[in-house]
């Protein structure tokens, strides 16, 4: 029926109508040195760097955690600063600051130091969200002396 030499050809033929000769896919490159090459990566916006300030003092703490948060890091500034009292026992402002979507998440308290086996105490006295150049002023009732302390986000 066919000829013995055509039988190759028409199943080459065949074969080449069934598998595609060419096949390409595009899977993104990996380097092994950088494995994040190649990929198309969210772009985040850098973390906030809150300040709190006074007349004499100032101390700063980047937002970078995304959730409240016991411990460090926080930023302080020691009651010296504030009413220019130099008992070290004074209590003094510290902050803690986290993200919040594009503004920072600022806690203040009041951390009175003791002697003995608790050596501090901090009682929150406000809390705000910040976004990059916004600044709130404590109310004064919050600091010692009555004195202007001010909590910056840049």
């Amino acid at each position: 029926m066919w000829p013995r030499r055509a039988l190759p050809s028409i199943l080459v033929g065949v074969l080449t109508l069934l598998v595609p000769a060419r096949v390409t896919a595009q899977v993104p490159f990996r380097s092994p040195t950088h494995p994040a090459a190649g990929v198309v990566a969210a772009v985040q916006s850098p973390a906030p760097v809150v300040t709190i300030s006074s007349e004499r003092c100032a101390a700063s703490v980047e937002a970078a955690r995304t959730e409240p948060y016991a411990g460090g890091p926080w930023a302080a500034i020691p009651d010296p600063c504030v009413s220019g009292n130099r008992q070290v026992t004074q209590p003094h402002l510290r902050i803690r600051a986290w993200k919040e979507a594009d503004a920072a998440r600022v806690v203040v308290f009041s951390v009175t130091l003791r002697d003995g086996l608790t050596p501090e105490t901090e009682t929150q006295v406000a809390t705000f969200l910040l976004t990059a150049g916004q600044s709130v002023e404590l109310p004064q009732a919050t600091t010692s002396a009555g004195a202007v302390v001010t909590i910056s986000a840049k």
